[in-house]
């Protein structure tokens, strides 16, 4: 069966079997000299009020994302035109608090879900285009509007198409609370939430240099120049992600319960779910550098898993994925 259910509502398989037909391998006058003619198929499920067009922009990109693993080729629609997406770093000031500046704008025929891994950051981003939908289609971000985006557990996808338009920021661990007086982070985990007016960016002033912008508006809002889990952080991060929660806590002269308090309330994640989303992000990055030359058990062991088994099953929690699709 090549269609799932998700609640009442038939979908599309992210893993679906593809028919193609070539009829040009048997009729030459069917393509241009040179070329081929593909007519691709696969299952739909019956039509029961479904949006239609996220579910085909949803299959073309499985189709493509499965062809080019099959082919060992990269395979991509004659109209596509990839989205635009830069990073931009903040001024030197900045660069302990803030990772990156970003911006994204779809492109011009291709709709499609953009899924994000967690990475234990938080972010505050504003929607410059149309109404574009985020947290796996929970939320609506409205143009105009700035939200902000606590840290994950797990993937988070947003449908991305040629009118979306987003600039963001990309916080470094704990350092929300350099520029925000704001609630605790792990009321934040997992969500996008609107800011209220007063911590919201300007339209006006954004639209002209975001990076700009960015950086003059950090920079008067700083109020604390230090990060209270830098040490931790640095100590998680030269590990990996394979170190014990009780040696942190004895590196850090501070107790088990305090650590786990103070990651809560500044990063929004326990400090033992911040370690596997590092030693995660490891994996992964040796995973796609790798050109298959190591094998996936190699993989695992390296970065601290049980067995293949083990990997395999938090690359699944965290991105949706099975290795072969990354």
């Amino acid at each position: 069966m090549n269609s799932g259910i998700s609640g009442n509502t038939k979908t599309i398989s992210n893993d679906p079997t593809i028919y193609i037909n070539i009829s040009s391998k048997r009729q030459s006058g069917d393509a241009p000299e040179g070329s081929e003619n593909w007519f691709v198929m696969i299952n739909a499920p019956a039509n029961s009020g479904q949006n239609w067009n996220i579910l085909i922009a949803e299959a073309r990109q499985y189709i493509l994302k499965k062809l080019t693993r099959m082919l060992a080729v990269i395979v991509s629609s004659a109209q596509q035109k990839a989205m635009e997406y830069k990073k931009i770093k903040p001024d030197k000031d900045l660069k302990p608090f803030i990772h990156f500046y970003w911006e994204l704008k779809g492109n011009e025929l291709e709709k499609q879900w953009e899924r994000v891994f967690p990475d234990g950051c938080a972010g505050i981003l504003i929607n410059l285009g149309d109404t574009c939908l985020t947290d796996n289609g929970s939320l609506s971000m409205e143009f105009g509007k700035t939200y902000v985006v606590g840290a994950m557990t797990s993937f988070k996808d947003s449908f991305i198409d040629n009118n979306t338009h987003l600039v963001g920021v990309c916080l470094k661990p704990a350092t929300f609370i350099n520029f925000y007086n704001y609630a605790p982070q792990n009321e934040l985990t997992n969500d996008t939430i609107e800011f209220e007016k007063s911590n919201s960016f300007n339209v006006a002033k954004i639209l002209n240099s975001p990076s700009d912008y960015f950086n003059q508006f950090f920079s008067e809002r700083i109020k604390i120049k230090n990060n209270p889990l830098q040490s931790v952080i640095n100590d998680i991060h030269s590990t990996n992600g394979q170190i014990s929660i009780y040696e942190l806590s004895k590196r850090n002269f501070t107790t088990v319960r305090q650590l786990e308090r103070n990651f809560k309330k500044f990063v929004g994640l326990s400090p033992k779910e911040y370690s596997n989303i590092i030693r995660f992000q490891k994996a992964l990055s040796i995973i796609k550098n790798s050109n298959k030359n190591r094998s996936f058990l190699d993989i695992a062991f390296e970065c601290g898993y049980y067995d293949h088994s083990h990997l395999t099953n938090e690359i699944k929690r965290n991105t949706g994925l099975l290795p072969s699709q990354l």
